[in-house]
């Protein structure tokens, strides 16, 4: 949107090409769930139903930064960004410093990222979703159906959206996660495969400010609860 005429663009998406070194007008874009940028002006967003990862250069050609398209598994610590697959990529950010690219990759319960030589590494949560881990290592606990997160002054907020919490956990080595606001309602999605809830979550420091009208978006899930699907820091 341009600031000055308040009129709205196509910047990216819309093309029917999902291939490397095209202009970003060209590209087909399967499930934009996150978007963020660097330093060099460089744009990069997730595909979460094509499981890659995508960046747009100054000049406006999209190339593939990490992901293989359609190949959805999801790859072990330690595999360099171009080979690494990706199972259901989504919220994505850098750090302050704009070297390290964490993202949320929602289908198998984890937040992870890409150092500055490329090498994807593991920072919270494992595969196979659940809740635990509270006063752990973040990497040794669970996250559940996680789909938002927000970083400011090297603290990390996760919206733990199947277990109806947000999580907390800092960016150092071996830090520890903890709970920070809601709760887990046991069992409730036992036998259902898809969910969503959208509540915006407002926080200012430690306070929580606001949680808006929930927008349930799937019927099929039954009994609805308040959980949490995005964080957003003031």
């Amino acid at each position: 949107v341009n600031s000055e005429t308040n009129i709205i663009q196509t910047f990216a998406g819309g093309g029917n090409l999902t291939g490397d070194s095209i202009a970003a007008i060209q590209a087909a874009i399967n499930g934009t769930w996150g978007i963020t940028g660097d330093n060099a002006a460089n744009i990069y967003y997730s595909e979460y139903g094509s499981c890659r990862i995508r960046r747009i250069g100054s000049n406006g050609i999209v190339t593939t930064y990490a992901g293989l398209l359609n190949d959805c598994a999801s790859s072990n610590s330690g595999v360099g960004r171009t080979s690494a697959r990706l199972n259901g990529p989504s919220a994505i950010l850098f750090d302050s410093s704009a070297i390290n690219l964490y993202f949320v990759e929602t289908k198998s319960h984890r937040v992870r990222y890409f150092n500055l030589a490329g090498l994807l590494n593991d920072f919270a949560g494992k595969v196979g979703g659940g809740f635990s881990g509270d006063g752990f290592s973040g990497t040794n606990a669970q996250l559940f159906w996680p789909y938002s997160i927000a970083l400011n002054n090297g603290i990390m907020l996760i919206a733990d959206s199947g277990n109806c919490r947000i999580r907390r956990i800092s960016t150092q080595p071996n830090s520890i996660i903890t709970t920070i606001a809601g709760m887990s309602f046991p069992n409730i999605y036992q036998n259902f495969t898809v969910f969503l809830l959208i509540p915006f979550i407002f926080l200012n420091g430690k306070d929580l400010r606001r949680v808006d009208q929930l927008m349930p978006v799937m019927e099929v899930l039954r009994p609805q609860r308040s959980c949490i699907s995005q964080v957003q820091l003031l």
